[in-house]
This record gives structure tokens, sequence and C-alpha cells, in this order.
């Protein structure tokens, strides 16, 4: 089940969407890390985040290594996914990047968990009163 769908810019209502998912499925994290990205920064996000009480961490303009989970994770994407790939359109890019970030996530063994996978994610007692992810409520158009 993908977070969010496909989109080249995402609103700070869309992250405010997803993150309220997320939250739902997972709990709220004492703090939110992501780049200074306008979607990010806006006032509504952050103002959502305070009401949960949820830090605010930005990494810092040129300095990757601030977030080496994420970057070792884009890398992944690129080299098994993004390069070996032409996308004719978003439906067909959205439907591979699920795939391979369901293989990703549920197959793979991971070397930061010695080699095992990761557990398997429950969220069937959400979906089952009808709460769905964002990617379901805002089909692709």
């Amino acid at each position: 089940m993908p977070c969010s769908p496909l989109r080249a810019q995402l609103s700070s209502e869309k992250v405010i969407d997803t993150l309220e998912w997320l939250f739902l499925v997972y709990g709220a994290p004492c703090c939110v890390r992501s780049d200074n990205g306008p979607e990010f920064i806006a006032k509504l996000v952050r103002d959502w985040l305070e009401a949960k009480h949820t830090e605010t961490v930005y990494i810092e303009p040129g300095c990757p290594w601030e977030n080496p989970f994420v970057e070792s994770f884009h890398g992944s994407l690129r080299m098994e996914c993004l390069n070996r790939h032409l996308f004719f359109s978003g439906a067909e890019a959205q439907a591979i990047l699920d795939d391979w970030r369901e293989d990703y996530n549920e197959f793979r063994p991971h070397s930061s968990l010695g080699g095992r996978r990761h557990p398997r994610r429950r969220c069937g007692c959400l979906c089952s009163v009808g709460l769905r992810p964002p990617s379901q409520r805002h089909p692709l158009t």
C-alpha cells in the first residue's frame, strides 16, 4: 500500500494528510526530520506538528550526512529502480515504485537488521473500519 501518490510536488495539505495517516498507524514520533522544502517548512505543517507535540528538525542545506538513512535509501531507489525503468505515465511509475517499495520493505534482507527482513506491518485494524491511506483517498488523475 503506497504511502503517498506520485506527484511532482506536494502541498502542505497533502503532507499533513500523509503524516496524519502515518501517525495513526505508527503513533506520533517525538520529531520529524526533513529537508527545507517548501512543503515541510510551511507554517500550516509546522503548526500541525506543534499541535501533535512533534518537534521539527530540519537538515541544513548541503549537509546530506545529517540524514544518512534517507541518503542510503535514495541511492538504493535510484540504482535498483529509477535507473532501470523508463516511465511512460504517472500511473505506470506509481505501480513500478509501489512494487519496488513493497519488495524493499517486506522481502529483501537489510544489513541494518543483521541480514533479516523487516517485520510485516499491520494496519488491518484501521483498514477494516474504513480508514484508508492518502494514496487510496486521492487517486491519481
